[in-house]
């Protein structure tokens, strides 16, 4: 990238980025979870209509979902933006969503004041819920990313590294009815929900062996039963799926569905299961786009580490089923100890260090949108690597 570029890319977050870190502010201290975000979108809302933008709230009936765009182009391609707005319960933006849509929001600020003439419209479209229920599987239901070139967006560690690699996820539900009796008088007229559960878990755990590795079981026991004096009647177990590909999440939930089969008539218990959220599907790292950014953090003088390994889900995956997304992580620390999801890396969201996190992820992210519109044959270079990789993991 010309070092003419880098240098207003800086200029430009420093001009911007007061506002953008009060909207950070306003939602670290103003967490919301789920797809009831108003309080963000809201905010969000009012500063982008005064820089101008048209804004769709509640956008294709999603609530706390947006569109923003400027005016009309000459039928001129567009890229997404995406804006994180939920938090979780409890430790409220320890998910570093409030940082990463300051960082969102400046990204597009900069993006508009640096580059002139790009060959795509940049919009930013606000997507509630990714904690849960999956804000992004929603809008994609309803063609929210359709005729988008790529989107992109930042999220926030103790490390930074160029891009991730998410596993397909979804749930499972389940839920053993038996018979009560009890324990001691009368056991033999009972049926016991809870060896049914027993036993499923234990034939899942002796799967592990025979499934790949990129493949995961997660359970736990929500409930097991009332008191050891009476033959549990209900037993509830709750169970992440997680798999390299969306593919590779039916068989392993093929495999669950056979298992059930199985207990239910060892044991004599019946079973329900239901899936209580959306389904997230993988993500893609694109060797295209993980040297794009790569080079951005060299050029913009940014520590990284690349790593290689799956883990982890998001609903991001779900739009880059359709088109190359760009999911960067940037350090708001350098503590080590300071983990997502944990109230030790909220400490950090009000700080220095995630101030200029939030500077670094909307630079970044000026820079791959800037490297995208300016280099001939680079975007195409993208998709082409995307389309081949879909084609072959359906």
């Amino acid at each position: 990238m010309d070092r003419a570029i880098t240098e207003k890319i800086r200029h430009s977050a420093e001009e911007h980025f007061e506002e953008c870190r009060e909207i950070a502010d306003f939602m670290t201290d103003n967490p919301e979870v789920g797809l009831d975000n108003h309080l963000a979108a809201g905010r969000i809302s009012e500063l982008l209509k005064k820089k101008g933008y048209e804004v769709e709230n509640n956008y294709l009936g999603i609530m706390s979902a947006f569109r923003a765009f400027k005016g009309k182009s000459d039928n001129k391609p567009k890229a997404a933006i995406l804006v994180e707005t939920d938090a979780l319960p409890e430790v409220g933006h320890a998910c570093g969503h409030s940082l990463s849509a300051g960082a969102s929001l400046l990204a597009a600020f900069c993006a508009e004041s640096v580059f002139d003439d790009l060959p795509f419209d940049i919009e930013l479209i606000g997507t509630p819920g990714e904690e849960f229920p999956g804000g992004k599987v929603l809008l994609d239901k309803e063609g929210a990313f359709d005729g988008y070139e790529f989107a992109i967006m930042t999220h926030m560690d103790n490390r930074t590294y160029p891009d991730s690699g998410f596993l397909a996820c979804n749930d499972r539900y389940i839920t053993f009815t038996g018979k009560a009796s009890h324990a001691s008088d009368a056991p033999e007229k009972g049926i016991n929900a809870l060896n049914a559960a027993r036993l499923y878990m234990d034939a899942m755990d002796m799967w592990r062996q025979h499934i790949p590795r990129t493949t995961q079981i997660q359970g736990v026991v929500e409930f097991g039963g009332d008191m050891p004096s009476t033959v549990p009647d209900r037993t509830v177990l709750n169970y992440y799926f997680r798999a390299r590909t969306l593919k590779e999440l039916d068989e392993i939930t093929a495999i669950s569905d056979r298992v059930l089969e199985g207990v239910s008539l060892a044991v004599g218990a019946k079973y329900m299961q239901e899936q209580r959220y959306e389904t997230y599907a993988d993500f893609y790292r694109n060797p295209v786009g993980r040297k794009i950014v790569c080079d951005v953090y060299d050029e913009l003088g940014i520590d990284y580490i690349v790593r290689n390994d799956t883990n982890g889900s998001s609903d991001i995956g779900n739009v880059d089923q359709k088109i190359p997304c760009f999911h960067l992580y940037m350090a708001a620390t350098d503590d080590p100890n300071a983990f997502l999801h944990d109230k030790s890396f909220a400490a950090y969201l009000k700080t220095e260090s995630g101030y200029q996190g939030l500077k670094n992820a909307a630079m970044s992210m000026t820079a791959v949108i800037g490297e995208l519109g300016t280099q001939d044959g680079l975007l195409e270079e993208l998709k082409k690597k995307h389309r081949e990789y879909r084609s072959q993991n359906k």
